[in-house]
């Protein structure tokens, strides 16, 4: 048995016999649940935004007119980073000067040898990066949140996300057609689609994620969990 499967096991083994309940980061997670445990009550309530990241984040005004996408994130397989700098040269084959920066730890160097791409690695200040951008791209294969998107948004980048990422409930807020499939092509098609739009389309975009990522806060996400935690209880309790 591998070891995730042996995690696999264990967790489902736990939930079984210890769990009267659960609250789940997203959507995305919340629907598997209920099927896997269509007896368990279930809800879910999507991560906050660091307080001390929020008012930096609001102040940040990205380059809108330009053709560079950001991503942010530990460079682990689920996350689909592969996906997105295999398929980069097709981006470039419609925008020759479209570029892609990714920020974080553990990504390979070698996916500087794509044209465009810039690996950044651990950067001291991620507004700096966001406010160099003019798109956010999140291409997981799947992934049960990612606060990275929320982030982005609230310093006024539109993000696509993969129909598999949980923070899928946020972007759809803004535009249906940013959430695609974890196919190549399709986060290229709809990466390509966007590099296309005026500058005017792109920032009321832009004041849509702004608007929706500040029903993220701290304050508002806490609530939240007392009011799920809530519902649970009363679910057991009937």
């Amino acid at each position: 048995m591998s070891t995730y499967r042996r995690i696999e096991c264990n967790l489902e083994s736990f939930l079984a016999n210890y769990c009267d309940g659960m609250i789940a980061v997203s959507q995305l997670v919340s629907d598997y649940l209920r099927i896997k445990y269509p007896n368990m009550p279930v809800s879910h309530v999507a991560p906050h935004i660091d307080e001390n990241l929020t008012s930096e984040l609001s102040k940040t005004r990205p380059q809108l007119e330009a053709k560079k996408a950001t991503f942010v994130g530990f460079g682990r397989d689920h996350k689909g980073v592969d996906i997105l700098v295999n398929n980069w040269p097709k981006v470039r084959e419609i925008h020759p000067s479209a570029e892609l920066s990714i920020v974080g730890q553990k990504h390979p160097s070698s996916y500087e040898q794509v044209p465009g791409v810039k690996v950044k690695g651990y950067v001291d200040d991620l507004v700096d990066e966001l406010n160099e951008a003019s798109l956010y791209v999140h291409p997981a294969r799947i992934d049960p949140f990612a606060v990275s998107v929320t982030e982005a948004m609230a310093a006024g980048l539109p993000a696509i996300v993969t129909e598999t990422t949980g923070a899928k409930e946020a972007v759809k807020q803004v535009n249906s057609d940013f959430v695609v499939q974890p196919i190549g092509a399709k986060i290229v098609e709809e990466v390509n689609r966007y590099f296309e739009l005026e500058v005017n389309e792109r920032t009321t975009f832009s004041n849509q994620s702004r608007t929706i990522a500040n029903c993220y806060s701290k304050e508002s996400q806490c609530n939240a969990f007392f009011d799920a935690y809530n519902e649970i209880i009363s679910c057991i309790s009937a």
